[in-house]
């Protein structure tokens, strides 16, 4: 559901997980634990543990700040927010936005990116959509903006409905 946020020009959509990522987000610190216990175990006066707990929490951690947080729409544009680094697509770039159904992304190849650990993002391909950008949470509610610049970009807030009837009447009132 939206919210507003603190200006009143803006508003808030809510990105939640869907269950896929939420088991996974919250199994993944159990695993690195489970895999670093094992490795201590035949491994104890190595320190290849140490390092291996290193790189995997280096991981969760890349995930969870670079994950969309949820999505603002504004006069501005829309901007997608994460822990760190936000994403702003300027509405001059915009080309179109529109809401697609779960089959256009379903069957996307990662080609760099996260699948499942706090959201699916970065760069994915299919053969129905080819190369697209994604900051979502969720397999379904999928919303596509093309760009000026012929770039496919997914979102996929709680409410995509309310979402493009936002960015509508936004656009429309200037």
């Amino acid at each position: 559901m939206k919210t507003p946020a603190s200006n009143t020009s803006e508003t808030r959509f809510n990105a939640s997980l869907d269950n896929l990522s939420k088991v996974i987000s919250w199994a993944f610190p159990f695993i690195i634990a489970t895999i670093v216990m094992v490795q201590y175990y035949y491994a104890y006066d190595s320190a290849f543990p140490v390092f291996m707990l290193l790189f995997l929490s280096i991981i969760y951690l890349f995930a969870l700040v670079f994950a969309p947080q949820y999505y603002v729409v504004h006069t501005e544009g829309i901007r997608i927010n994460r822990i760190f680094k936000n994403v702003n697509i300027s509405k001059n770039n915009i080309q179109h936005i529109e809401i697609i159904p779960r089959e256009k992304i379903s069957n996307a190849w990662r080609l760099f990116g996260v699948g499942g650990l706090f959201g699916y993002y970065g760069l994915f391909y299919n053969s129905q959509m080819g190369t697209m950008t994604f900051y979502a949470t969720r397999t379904s509610n999928a919303i596509l903006i093309k760009t000026t610049k012929n770039q496919k970009i997914i979102l996929t807030p709680d409410t995509p409905e309310h979402f493009l009837a936002k960015y509508q009447k936004i656009n429309k009132s200037e």
